[in-house]
């Protein structure tokens, strides 16, 4: 009889030292997981645009039938936007024909510590336009995309400087806002660039 009645106590000190058990594991591992996140720091990655420089590059003639009023507007915006990028909000749209690709470019990416990973990018503009393709390095990603602009990438950045170019179809936009979505944390970037020309 005594026997039986130990048996309901066994079981429930049993139960006990299991959920005591359990509960101190999982607790440990999470101290252990929170420890060792808080011992490894973001990676080292800097975003630099100060020499960022949009380029449109211009097919000629210039609104051949478009008329002269349209050729002396389209000469006033690039006449004064390398001074006023502003300017570019308020192109005609013979400006988005003969001036229909853009390459944005003198954006780098500063990786000073370890390997850190690229996820995605998210590009956003205004105004209208295309973003055709993105490229880091010497890898091209074709985008076809309207603002703001989604891209993953999935590639590995090394220590070191990495170059970013980006091309445009028939954009007026005198501003952008980037973001870097790495593996560890985001970097953000809004800035409006230079602007130049080029007649090809």
């Amino acid at each position: 009889m005594k026997r039986l009645m130990l048996i309901p106590f066994a079981v429930a000190l049993f139960s006990l030292y299991i959920t005591q058990a359990s509960f101190s594991y999982f607790s440990d591992t999470e101290t252990i997981t929170a420890e060792l996140a808080a011992a490894i720091p973001p990676s080292s990655v800097a975003v630099f645009y100060e020499n960022a420089t949009l380029t449109f590059l211009c097919h000629a003639p210039c609104c051949h039938h478009g008329g002269s009023s349209d050729v002396s507007e389209v000469g006033g915006v690039i006449s004064t936007a390398k001074n006023d990028p502003s300017i570019l909000e308020h192109a005609p749209q013979c400006f988005r024909r003969i001036c229909s690709e853009a390459v944005l470019s003198g954006i780098y990416i500063d990786n000073k510590g370890r390997d850190v990973v690229l996820k995605g990018v998210v590009v956003k503009w205004w105004g209208g336009g295309r973003l055709n393709y993105l490229k880091i390095d010497n890898m091209t990603f074709n985008v076809n995309s309207t603002s703001p602009a989604r891209i993953g990438i999935g590639v590995t950045l090394g220590g070191g400087i990495h170059t970013l170019e980006l091309e445009f179809g028939s954009i007026v936009s005198a501003a952008f806002e980037i973001t870097f979505v790495l593996n560890d944390h985001v970097e953000e970037t809004y800035f409006v660039p230079s602007i130049e020309f080029k007649w090809v």
